[in-house]
């Protein structure tokens, strides 16, 4: 369904990406990010076991967000990375600077 609001994705990827990256690595607090129709996450890389997720790929969470603003959107996305406890994790933070610095 569409709507006018902005949405910016950031992806959550594993140390080594893209060459010789973490696999096998718990990732936790994934259940400290209200999931919303402003708030997702994709899994792209995990899988679970034991009721626990794990990385098994480079590009492994996408953490979306949508709000009025750009700005807005991006400051949920990147609140929400820092709740995740993932050690073997990294992200770009400047994702989406150049489109918010020309609005």
């Amino acid at each position: 369904e569409w709507n006018k609001k902005n949405s910016i994705t950031i992806v959550l990827c594993a140390k080594g990406y893209p060459l010789n990256y973490i696999k096998d690595s718990e990732i936790k607090n994934l259940s400290k990010i209200l999931i919303d129709k402003n708030n997702q996450i994709f899994h792209a890389g995990t899988y679970e076991k034991n009721n626990k997720i794990y990385s098994n790929g480079g590009r492994v969470l996408n953490i979306t967000s949508s709000s009025k603003s750009l700005i807005e959107a991006r400051n949920k996305s990147l609140s929400n990375i820092d709740k995740i406890n993932w050690t073997d994790g990294f992200c770009r933070r400047d994702i989406g600077w150049r489109a918010i610095k020309n609005k």
